[in-house]
């Protein structure tokens, strides 16, 4: 073959690639959605019950073959510990925007709330509220996905509040040194609480984050608190203190039957512990 002739076919097979390049798998460029390049950019981040707000920014760009890209700063992930495991964002078939976590840890699924609200659920219970700070033309990405509670929808019936189960707050008659040893922990729904099968250690000789040191027994299969667990705890103003691996604790008061129960101010679900 002359070499006139094999540039001739050359030119024929790459002007052919080229025409069936957007039909092939290896060759497609990724697409974008119109929720995904509509979400893209800054928004807000604000803990419900707290003065405490952040913001990131969503990028269009992939992280992998599903997620976006997304800048949290360091001071973000350290304020708002549900942000520390985050590595990427999508947008589901229904509107909730996804903020997918490394292997093992919770994801945040933000819902649509509003035209530009979206609110999450933490894995401690927290309430997270997302809103849009830059010029994102939400309505038009979202047009096909309606708000996951129109304002004219019939509201839900008001469950009414389970009557508590536990003891009056009251002062706690011992000191810091009584306090250390083993503790099963509770959950609301018999007198007393329910014992959930998870053990915690309060170790009062060693050294911990936030004062001593506190173990999870690595048995307990109850979800939310394996999230929580705990690693630290101390005794401040008459008040057991319990200090998340992630950084940020639970305070508990000490009720008259013995137990100590999380402040319902804190959030999240009823929380207990109890000598062993």
């Amino acid at each position: 073959m002359s070499r006139k002739e094999w540039l001739i076919r050359f030119g024929f097979l790459a002007g052919a690639l080229i025409l069936i390049a957007p039909v092939l798998p290896g060759f497609a460029a990724p697409v974008e959605s119109p929720a995904i390049a509509a979400a893209s950019g800054p928004w807000e981040i604000a803990l419900e019950g707290s003065t405490k707000k952040c913001g990131l920014v969503l990028h269009s760009e992939n992280a992998n073959t599903i997620d976006r890209t997304l800048a949290i700063p360091s001071g973000c992930r350290h304020s708002m510990p549900a942000l520390g495991p985050v590595r990427g964002w999508t947008v589901r078939g229904d509107g909730a925007i996804v903020f997918d976590a490394k292997a093992g840890e919770a994801e945040l699924v933000f819902t649509r709330k509003a035209e530009s609200k979206w609110t999450a659920k933490g894995p401690d219970g927290e309430a997270y509220e997302m809103t849009p700070t830059g010029r994102q033309d939400l309505q038009k990405g979202f047009a096909a996905i309606p708000v996951a509670a129109p304002a004219n929808a019939a509201p839900k019936p008001v469950k009414e509040p389970e009557p508590t189960t536990r003891a009056a707050v009251t002062h706690y008659p011992g000191k810091l040194s009584d306090l250390g040893g083993r503790y099963v922990i509770l959950r609301e729904g018999v007198e007393g609480g329910k014992d959930v099968g998870c053990m915690l250690t309060l170790d009062d000789q060693s050294r911990g984050p936030g004062g001593f040191r506190a173990q999870l027994a690595p048995a307990c299969r109850d979800n939310g608190i394996v999230i929580f667990e705990p690693v630290g705890w101390n005794f401040e103003h008459g008040r057991l203190l319990l200090t998340a691996r992630k950084g940020h604790h639970a305070t508990f008061d000490y009720h008259a039957d013995g137990g100590w129960w999380k402040d319902p101010r804190v959030g999240g679900k009823p929380l207990g512990v109890r000598h062993f």
